[in-house]
């Protein structure tokens, strides 16, 4: 098995919008500023091959600073999940709808980007709850694939908000079975992921820790069983 330290990186550049108020619950299109052909062309191609593609520096710094706060104003809420769930000593939450992070991780620019990279213009922000995930240390999350929640395969979004602990998030190439992509998840980046695509997991921390917010886009409105399932993620 050889192991890569390396992937498709977008560097988003220069948005625009003075008031992060605004940006965070704004439909406009400088949210996200359009991207060089080059790098688009490169990411679209490295996900409709392998199904996960790695983005670098996705909000605006000041914005991506509010989602932090927001992000710390939840920390309180956070819950171990299940038995069942692949992941171990993994805790979290879902967030409202109407929260800053909520709408700014669903907005219309969001969308238009997303459905660019992936090459879907039916794609747009799933029903299914946003959530806030915390590792700690001694946490993980086992090889796996995502399971589908719709009738279509949803992308499973995984913005990094914080991370301080040494802890990589690894997949399996599916042009390539015995090559192991292996990144650590800068904040303000953004993993996207194919649900029924390539195995991946997160190896465990011995230090420090790392905290996500997980929405889904889908192309299909039509539920599986697994999507109510996944809503009873969190021990009450």
């Amino acid at each position: 098995v050889r192991v890569i330290f390396s992937i498709v990186i977008i560097q988003p550049y220069g948005l625009r919008l003075e008031n992060p108020k605004i940006l965070l619950n704004s439909k406009s299109s400088e949210i996200i500023q359009r991207q060089s052909e080059a790098l688009k062309e490169e990411a679209t191609k490295y996900f409709a091959q392998e199904g996960i593609v790695y983005i670098e520096n996705f909000f605006r710094p000041r914005v991506f600073n509010e989602l932090q706060r927001q992000a710390l104003m939840s920390i309180s809420e956070m819950r171990p999940e299940t038995p069942d769930h692949v992941a171990v000593g993994r805790l979290g939450t879902f967030v409202s709808p109407s929260t800053p992070l909520a709408e700014a991780v669903n907005s219309k620019p969001v969308q238009n980007f997303l459905q660019d990279i992936t090459s879907s213009d039916q794609l747009q922000p799933s029903d299914f709850p946003v959530e806030l995930r915390r590792y700690p240390i001694g946490s993980s999350m086992d090889w796996h694939c995502d399971e589908s929640l719709y009738e279509n395969p949803q992308v499973e979004c995984v913005l990094t908000i914080f991370n301080s602990c040494d802890s990589r998030t690894e997949w399996k190439k599916n042009t390539d079975p015995d090559v192991i992509v292996s990144r650590w998840t800068q904040p303000n980046s953004l993993l996207l992921v194919k649900a029924g695509g390539p195995s991946h997991r997160v190896t465990r921390s011995s230090c420090g820790e790392r905290v996500i917010a997980k929405f889904v886009y889908t192309s299909c409105p039509y539920k599986l069983n697994a999507w109510y399932s996944n809503l009873n993620a969190y021990i009450s």
